[in-house]
């Protein structure tokens, strides 16, 4: 059974998450660090996790959208990274507006009174298990 894979990508780090290969329960993985657009660490990070986990039917990736709905300029990025995730893996890949999934990762956090060094730490991550719990939860 395959699994779905979700990417909250910023600037300089990419937090990913993944369900497990019932597709219901998703996890927090891990946050990959890279220096700005260097989008191939991030392909070759997940091309070890699908080695390890197995294989992966869909890519979720978080668009951080403007309030308006518009695209942002890290949309833009993100949708540049999308293409790259198509072409390299050719695995279908579904963009979702993320634009709250940062300050619910953040809320979480400070309700279960983590310091600010562990929230930093976390944001990204529970940020993309947050953007794969919505998408399974509106799959229903």
């Amino acid at each position: 059974m395959a699994r779905i894979i979700a990417l909250d990508l910023g600037t300089k780090k990419c937090g990913i998450a993944m369900t497990d290969p019932l597709k219901i329960i998703s996890q927090g993985l891990e946050i990959i660090y890279y220096d700005a657009q260097d989008f191939d660490k991030i392909i070759f990070r997940i091309e070890e996790i699908i080695k390890k986990y197995g294989e992966v039917e869909t890519f979720i990736l978080g668009n951080p959208l403007m309030l308006s709905g518009d695209l942002s300029n890290m949309s833009k990025i993100v949708i540049k990274f999308k293409d790259k995730l198509v072409n390299h893996f050719k695995i279908n890949t579904i963009l979702v507006d993320e634009r709250y999934s940062s300050k619910e990762s953040t809320n979480i956090m400070i309700n279960m009174n983590m310091s600010r060094s562990k929230q930093k730490k976390n944001r990204d991550k529970l940020a993309a298990q947050i953007i794969l719990e919505n998408f399974l939860r509106y799959q229903k």
